[in-house]
């Protein structure tokens, strides 16, 4: 029982290193021609090490989508003053870019985007339905306003990316507050 913690630690350690190996090939390669064997080589790891952790490239992959998810959750947690914390998202993205670019290079951050909208959406429904006040009505309703956040949020990220992220976090918070959030805001009521 007590070697079990020291397992977890050691097993979270080996699966960073194997995510990193393959974040790493992602900015020399496109994903697609990425083979298990470069990752492993890479990490510095066996086969069955690998095989031990992962069950292929795809799952290492969701592997470090989740936790660059998990990543941007915690920074825009940070805030709490607004319905979409968009700057310290942005920020992270920013702070994190070489990440970002080495999966749009590798022709994996479209895998991202659907992640992150999914996970996004749903978060949005829980954050707007605890603005409503009980017993009152939305003309628009929770999961339909929350979509809408969401992909709007999505489509500036994807310029931003695509677009060398040549404007500040600050600038593209900006932008979403101004485009996005006086439709929000109204049928919210506020």
């Amino acid at each position: 029982m007590a070697s079990e913690p020291k397992q977890d630690r050691r097993s979270r350690r080996t699966r960073k290193v194997l995510v990193e190996a393959l974040f790493s090939l992602m900015q020399e390669k496109r994903y697609s021609t990425i083979t298990v064997k470069d990752i492993i080589e890479r990490a510095d790891v066996g086969r069955s090490t690998f095989y031990l952790h992962c069950q292929d490239k795809e799952d290492l992959l969701e592997d470090g989508l989740d936790e660059m998810i998990r990543q941007i959750d915690h920074s825009a947690l940070a805030d709490g003053k607004h319905l979409l914390p968009v700057r310290q998202i942005f920020q992270h993205i920013h702070d994190e870019q070489h990440r970002f670019k080495s999966l749009a290079a590798s022709g994996s951050i479209d895998r991202l985007y659907q992640i992150l909208e999914g996970y996004m959406r749903k978060n949005m429904e829980t954050t707007l339905a605890a603005q409503v006040p009980a017993g009152r009505q939305l003309t628009v309703p929770i999961p339909i306003l929350a979509a809408s956040l969401s992909g709007s949020f999505l489509a500036l990220l994807k310029w931003y990316l695509e677009n060398k992220m040549i404007y500040s976090p600050e600038q593209m918070d900006q932008f979403f507050q101004q485009l996005v959030m006086p439709g929000a805001l109204a049928v919210l009521g506020k």
